[in-house]
C-alpha cells in the first residue's frame, strides 16, 4: 500500500515539499471515505480541514431561497478542496457534498496551523500554494477568493452569466419612486433588456450606482419572495444619495449584487424572534419580517419593536397599521419627541424591550439602527436574558467597494461588506466602544 508521504510527496500541489515538511503535513492528515450524498462540510460550520480528492466527485453548492442547492463548482480526483480553514474566522461560505463514492486525504486545518506557528518555512509554502493557481488552473489565487466565491455564489443564485469583472454593475430601471419621509425615499427597480433578476437573502445589500456621480451601498428592503421586484429604501444624506432622490420613473441606474451576510431566520427556527428597529433601520430588517410572516408557523412569537425621533419619521407608517393588526405578530411603536396628534409610546426603542414577553432561553434577536440604539438595544435584551451569541446586528461602517477588495470597512480581521453586514453580537461587540475605525 502507499503511504501518504509517498502520495504527497508525487501530488502536483505538494510537489518540491521537503521531506521533513512532508512528514508534518501527513501527521495532520488521514485518509477518508464519503458515501455518495455525504457532505464534507456545511455552510456556516467551523472550517477546520481541506481535502485532496483522489477518487470520485464532490459537488460544491449553495442555497437559493424557494429553489435549493446550486452546484457552483465541482472538484474531482487531484484536486485540492478548501482554503476557508486559512482565513478568519475560519467558517465555510458554502457547501461540498459528494455526488459519488469519494475517496480523499482529509487534513487537520487545525493541526496545520498550529504547525505553522512553530515553523514559519512550512507555514511560508504551503500558503505559497494555495496563493498560486492550482495544477488544473481552476482555483482562484487565495487572496482573491473570497471575492471570487462572492461572486460566483451571487451568479449562482442569478442563474446568469459569470460576471467577469466584480466592478460593473448590471442597469436596472426605476419602476417607482416613494417618497417615506422628508429625507428618506424608496427605489423600485426592475431589470432593464439587458440585465437579470436576481435571488437575494433577508439581510444583503446592493451596490447602487448614479452614472456620473458615484456609488453607495444601500441594504435590500424588499420582499425575498419577490426577488424580480428589487426595493431599495434610503436617506438623501451624502452627495450620491441626494442625486439618487432626483431619479424618476423610467431613469436607470447600475446595480451590484447581492453582497454580505443574511439574518438568521433559518437558525430562528421553533423560537420566538425579537426584532428590535430605529428609524431607517427598519428597512433592513424588512426582508426578514417578510419571511417571518410568509412563514409563520415555523417560529414562535414574533415581536417588532420600532422607535423614530418624531411621528413624522416613521418609516413605513401604514404597513406598521397592517402587521400591528395581524394576531400573529405583536408590534409596538416609539418615538423620541411626541408631537402633534401621536398618541402612542414615547422615549427610546428600549424603553418598549420590557413591555413585551417571550422565552429568554430559546430566542433570537435581531437589531438594525444607529451602532448607539444597538449598544443600548443589546444591554436591554441581556437584562432580559439573552445571551450576546443570540443577538444579532446590522453594523454598515466604511462600506465602499462591496467585495473586501478596497479595505475601507475594515476592522480588525473583519470586513463588514464579506464578513457582514449582519453579524452574531459576541464578533462585533469590541466595535460598539470604537470611534470611526
Amino acid at each position: 500500500m502507499e503511504t501518504l508521504e509517498k502520495i504527497l510527496s508525487e501530488h502536483s500541489f505538494f510537489k518540491d515539499l521537503s521531506p521533513a515538511h512532508n512528514a508534518i503535513i501527513c501527521g495532520c492528515a488521514a485518509n477518508t471515505v464519503f458515501p455518495k450524498g455525504e457532505f464534507l462540510f456545511r455552510e456556516g460550520e467551523a472550517a477546520d480541514k481541506f481535502y485532496v480528492i483522489r477518487q470520485g466527485k464532490v459537488l460544491v453548492e449553495t442555497h437559493v431561497p424557494h429553489r435549493g442547492p446550486v452546484a457552483i463548482q465541482s472538484r474531482e480526483a487531484g484536486e485540492v478542496l478548501g482554503w476557508s480553514w486559512l482565513v478568519p474566522p475560519y467558517r465555510w461560505h458554502f457547501d461540498a457534498r459528494a455526488v459519488e463514492t469519494t475517496r480523499a486525504i482529509v487534513f487537520d486545518g487545525k493541526c496545520l496551523r498550529e504547525r505553522f506557528a512553530s515553523d514559519h518555512e512550512l507555514g511560508y509554502e504551503v500558503m505559497r500554494r494555495f496563493v498560486t493557481v492550482s495544477p488544473n488552473g481552476s482555483t482562484p489565487r487565495a487572496c482573491s477568493s473570497w471575492m471570487y466565491m462572492a461572486i460566483t455564489k451571487t451568479n449562482a443564485a442569478a442563474e446568469s452569466p459569470a460576471l467577469l469583472d466584480p466592478m460593473l454593475g448590471q442597469p436596472y430601471r426605476i419602476g417607482r419612486v416613494v417618497k417615506e419621509t422628508y429625507d428618506t425615499f424608496t427605489l423600485e427597480l426592475a431589470p432593464t433588456e439587458e440585465g437579470n433578476g436576481f435571488a437575494f437573502l433577508p439581510g444583503q445589500f446592493n451596490m447602487l450606482y448614479v452614472y456620473g456621480v458615484g456609488e453607495v451601498p444601500i441594504s435590500i428592503s424588499g420582499d425575498p419572495a419577490k426577488p424580480r421586484a428589487l426595493i431599495h429604501t434610503t436617506r438623501a444624506v451624502g452627495s450620491v444619495t441626494k442625486q439618487m432622490q432626483k431619479l424618476r420613473k423610467g431613469d436607470v441606474i447600475g446595480v451590484r449584487g447581492p453582497y454580505g451576510t443574511a439574518w438568521p431566520v433559518e437558525e430562528a427556527k421553533g423560537r420566538d424572534v425579537v426584532v428590535v428597529a430605529g428609524g431607517i433601520g427598519l428597512a433592513p430588517l424588512r426582508p426578514a419580517l417578510y419571511h417571518l410572516l410568509k412563514h409563520r408557523k415555523r417560529y414562535g412569537k414574533v415581536i417588532l419593536l420600532y422607535g423614530a425621533r418624531t411621528p413624522d419619521d416613521v418609516l413605513y407608517p401604514k404597513m406598521l397599521a397592517q402587521w400591528g393588526a395581524r394576531p400573529e405578530i405583536e408590534v409596538l411603536t416609539t418615538v423620541d419627541r411626541g408631537m402633534g396628534q401621536w398618541t402612542g409610546n414615547v422615549g427610546v426603542v428600549t424603553t418598549l424591550v420590557p413591555k413585551v414577553t417571550f422565552d429568554a432561553a430559546n430566542c433570537l434577536a435581531m437589531a438594525c439602527g444607529p451602532e448607539v440604539m444597538m449598544r443600548f438595544t443589546a444591554l436591554a435584551l441581556s437584562k432580559r436574558g439573552l445571551a450576546d451569541e443570540q443577538i444579532y446586528v446590522s453594523m454598515e461602517r466604511n462600506m465602499k467597494c462591496g467585495i473586501g477588495l478596497c479595505g475601507h470597512c475594515q476592522t480588525g480581521s473583519l470586513f463588514v461588506c464579506k464578513d457582514g453586514p449582519v453579524f452574531r453580537l459576541d464578533r462585533v461587540k469590541p466595535l460598539f466602544t470604537q470611534r470611526e475605525i
